[in-house]
């Protein structure tokens, strides 16, 4: 037990050198060129996402903009107005004023509950505070009537995968700005957004998903999907805002918008285990295979042994995806997929150290006994 121990604190420690950043590792061997980083959620959300039964949300409806202009805008926002919807979510931001705007202004200003998408940057001073640097010109001349979305997912640089979105955000001044997704389901069910909003990150549900989607040119036929209803303003297939998340990488903005409102409105709820307990699963597992490696002794122990490590680890992505998709519970498999493969270089080291030792120790006792015998020979 003690030598198994020791053989696992060195896979251990493999395993730690190996997982760094900018070394080789496990997650290099899954990871593909196009894509900037690799978690194994990710390989459970596109497993989950193909299987054949998906859900058609029942709460969100997208209206897709593409190949329009801001009279065409116009047009669809005021006959929106006309079908009652429960709250219509603009994404999309009218930086800079154009002629005969005015109908625009004018068609947002008599749609009920609507929501218009800003921007954030996060400030010198503090990476939790973010100042508010891009909106529709004319936001503050609609207040109260349109509420703002903050549209900003967070990443840490351009082409990581979203997998997560922020609530809220907190200004520079101390105010709270709601994300996209937290203002269109608070208006739409306070409540849900409420009881989630208090992490700083919350996961999105992305697998068997989606979500009914009206051209534009098709509202005026389509009354039915948007009376009741979250709907959705914002381009499909728009080149600048597409982004990599785990179904795909190139999903549309408007869509993850869409996932992470439906997450608020469903509760959805994802666990997370940390780093540490992450780490004992994988020491505890390592040990229970060092010491089966150690204890088993049959000709064919080698073929057995190597059986046994690829069957706890296909049972690890099981265990993995079936805790991810039928309980929202995420567990980082990563690390003990990465340590039990190095169970076996561990244990190689580990009989090499062993055979040099006793070699060293034999060597020393040797020269000791031979100088042992010179010094008793007589003179």
């Amino acid at each position: 037990m003690p030598e198994a121990v020791w053989v696992t604190c060195l896979a251990f420690l493999l395993s730690l050198l190996f997982s760094q950043p900018l070394s080789f590792s496990a997650a290099t061997i899954l990871q593909s060129k196009d894509k900037g980083d690799f978690n194994m959620t990710d390989f459970y959300c596109t497993a989950a996402d193909s299987r054949p039964v998906r859900a058609l949300d029942p709460d969100i409806v997208i209206v897709d903009i593409a190949d329009t202009d801001r009279d065409d805008v116009a047009d669809v926002i005021r006959l929106l107005s006309y079908m009652n919807p429960a709250v219509v979510g603009l994404d999309v931001t009218f930086a800079e004023p154009r002629e005969n705007d005015e109908s625009l202004l004018d068609a947002i200003s008599a749609c009920q509950n609507v929501v218009m998408a800003g921007g954030v940057s996060r400030t010198s001073d503090s990476p939790e505070r973010f100042t508010l640097d891009d909106t529709t010109y004319f936001y503050k001349a609609l207040a109260p009537e349109a509420r703002l979305g903050v549209v900003n997912f967070p990443t840490s640089r351009s082409g990581k995968t979203i997998r997560s979105f922020r609530p809220t955000f907190i200004t520079e001044y101390s105010d709270t700005l709601e994300s996209f997704a937290t203002a269109v389901t608070a208006l739409y069910r306070g409540e849900k957004a409420a009881a989630m909003t208090s992490e700083s990150n919350l996961r999105i549900d992305f697998p068997s998903r989606r979500f009914t989607i009206v051209p534009w040119h098709e509202v005026a036929d389509r009354p039915e999907k948007i009376e009741g209803r979250i709907v959705l303003v914002g381009a499909i297939g728009e080149a600048t805002d597409l982004h990599p998340t785990p179904i795909g990488q190139e999903t549309d903005g408007v869509l993850i918008h869409a996932y992470a409102a439906s997450t608020l409105l469903r509760g959805e709820h994802y666990t997370e285990t940390g780093r540490p307990f992450t780490m004992t699963v994988a020491f505890l597992l390592s040990l229970l295979l060092c010491v089966l490696m150690l204890t088993y002794s049959s000709p064919a122990r080698g073929m057995w042994l190597r059986v046994l490590q690829i069957g706890v680890l296909y049972i690890l992505i099981r265990i993995g995806y079936y805790l991810y998709v039928d309980h929202r519970f995420v567990i980082d498999i990563s690390y003990p997929l990465l340590m039990l493969t190095f169970c076996f270089f561990a244990l190689d080291i580990w009989a090499g150290l062993k055979h040099y030792g006793k070699s060293a120790a034999t060597f020393i006792r040797n020269k000791s006994r031979q100088t042992t015998n010179l010094k008793q020979q007589p003179s």
